[in-house]
């Protein structure tokens, strides 16, 4: 925090997570869902899937061609008027349009905003600035879902959204005064900008990272959305219960978030995920076929940490060149969004023939991405 560039970061973090955590969670597809219908929500979990895919290779391009400052604004500028333009066009089935153009400058800035971050501060606390925003999203999220909702509800959508729009803009003043971390060369064409021969954008060690993001997204995908249908339909929880459990997890996970960074710090980044991945795997049977109070405490432990999954940028970050790193974090976060598309499809299949099967199979999977990681392990002790 004596950081100045921490410090302007966390300001615009706190004004845009504020702003837009509820509508990306949730309000959308309400929204989208009133004004034109069942099929409308089908085409905006379509569009939500492509833009998360296309939004970080975007983002991640610009970061590196023009600065990161240069993306985050040009995400902050595009959202807050795709924001405008849905509540002027309020009631209109185009507005099907204007969400998923919005879906698609959500998540542009989320490369260069790790890039930023993390170029900010020595590599021994990037683990601890990771873990700062992780804390500060979570209590902005959950503020934000308590509080907008009345905004809605009180002002209506159209006036709503142009508050929202506001705040967003509003994030430009910190970003203004944020010192750039990564300036591309001034005598290199952008859109020509050659890769050398030595100097390689993905090294080899990041594409046997690749495998680890790739397995682990795809087995993550096919146990976390049947968590609440799990809870409510095979425990035999009520709604209320469900609610209070995923409540007591954002308790946890922000308790997570407190020690996430130090520990990456200090242990690394391929130890804090092998540390992850290996206990996972009681935990997860230990959700599915323990009894209640067992499995819920798995869950939460679960969530605590899932915290740990932070080290999986710092070592992006810390093991990539600054004039492509930009485009790898988006590169490689595309890939975990292609990876985990046709998870659910699995989930859903095994779900069919027993539910526990989904979290057992999960469990069972999670050798695979564990494999990558001991192979960087042997190859860092090498190098």
């Amino acid at each position: 925090l004596r950081i100045r560039n921490v410090v302007l970061y966390l300001i615009f973090d706190i004004l845009v997570v504020y702003a837009l955590a509820y509508i990306k969670t949730f309000y959308l597809a309400l929204f989208i869902y009133e004004v034109c219908g069942s099929w409308c929500v089908a085409i905006n979990a379509i569009a939500t899937s492509v833009a998360s895919f296309l939004s970080p290779l975007i983002g991640g391009f610009i970061s590196d061609l023009y600065g990161r400052r240069i993306a985050i604004i040009v995400s902050i500028i595009t959202t807050a008027i795709s924001l405008q333009l849905i509540g002027i066009m309020h009631g209109s089935e185009l507005i099907i349009v204007l969400v998923a153009v919005l879906q698609l400058f959500l998540a542009m800035g989320g490369p260069a905003e790790v890039a930023l971050l993390l170029e900010s501060v020595p590599s021994e606390y990037s683990g601890r600035a990771l873990s700062l925003k992780m804390i500060v999203e979570n209590v902005l999220a959950s503020l934000s879902y308590a509080t907008l909702i009345h905004l809605h509800l009180a002002l209506g959508d159209r006036v709503a959204f142009m508050i929202i729009s506001f705040i967003v803009l509003l994030s430009l003043i910190p970003v203004a005064f944020i010192y750039e971390t990564h300036r591309p060369s001034a005598t290199t064409s952008p859109m020509l900008n050659k890769i050398s021969p030595e100097s390689s954008p993905i090294p080899p060690h990041i594409l046997i990272f690749i495998l680890y993001v790739v397995s682990s997204a795809f087995i993550g995908s096919l146990a976390s959305p049947y968590v609440a249908p799990f809870l409510k339909d095979v425990r035999g929880l009520s709604t209320e219960d469900v609610a209070l459990v995923y409540t007591a997890i954002g308790v946890v996970t922000i308790a997570g978030a407190l020690v996430a960074g130090p520990i990456v710090d200090r242990i690394g980044s391929i130890n804090s995920l092998l540390i992850m991945s290996i206990l996972a795997m009681p935990l997860i049977v230990a959700f599915a076929s323990a009894p209640i109070p067992v499995s819920i405490a798995s869950l939460a432990a679960l969530a605590f940490l899932e915290s740990l999954n932070l080290a999986r940028n710092k070592y992006i970050v810390e093991n990539t060149d600054m004039n492509y790193r930009g485009r790898v974090l988006g590169i490689i976060n595309s890939v975990a969004v292609l990876a985990s598309l046709p998870a659910p499809l699995v989930a859903a299949w095994l779900w069919d023939k027993s539910p526990v099967s989904v979290y057992i199979v999960s469990a069972a999977l999670i050798p695979i991405e564990i494999i990558p990681l001991l192979i960087l392990t042997r190859a860092h002790k090498r190098s």
